[in-house]
C-alpha cells in the first residue's frame, strides 16, 4: 500500500483532532477530525503524526511520555505544521523524492485518548 505524507498548518489553539496513543508502537495516531478542523479533508482517521514543525516525533512509551508530547504540542506557538503519513488515495502512485544532487554525484552504483 503506498503511502503519503501530508503537512497540514493549523493556526488556532485548537486542533479540533482527536488524538490516540497506540501504546505497543508508541506512535500517535488519528482517531476523528473535526469538520471545523485545518487537517478536515487532508487527514483520515488512521493516519500518523510524524512530525510537529518539521521534527520527527521518536515513539511515545509510557502514560508519561504521552501527557509529556500532548503538553507541548499545546505550548507550542501558532502557526504550527504537523506532518501526517496516511495511506494514498486509490489509483496515487507514490514517486520516492529524487536524490539531492550531492548524493547522486557522489554514488557511483516509526490506549490512551486525550486531544491536544
Amino acid at each position: 500500500m503506498a503511502m503519503t505524507r501530508v503537512d497540514v498548518t493549523f493556526t488556532e489553539q485548537r486542533l479540533r483532532v482527536q488524538l490516540n496513543l497506540q501504546q505497543v508502537q508508541g506512535s500517535v495516531q488519528v482517531d476523528r477530525v473535526e469538520p471545523q478542523s485545518a487537517a478536515h479533508g487532508r487527514v483520515t482517521a488512521g493516519a500518523t503524526l510524524v512530525a510537529v514543525n518539521g521534527t520527527p516525533i521518536r515513539p511515545l512509551m509510557g502514560r508519561q511520555a504521552w501527557v509529556d508530547f500532548c503538553q507541548r504540542v499545546k505550548e507550542t506557538p501558532r502557526p504550527m505544521t504537523l506532518t501526517f503519513e496516511q495511506a494514498a488515495p486509490a489509483g496515487t502512485v507514490a514517486v520516492p523524492p529524487a536524490p539531492a544532487p550531492a548524493a547522486a554525484a557522489a554514488s557511483t552504483t516509526e490506549e490512551e485518548e486525550e486531544e491536544p
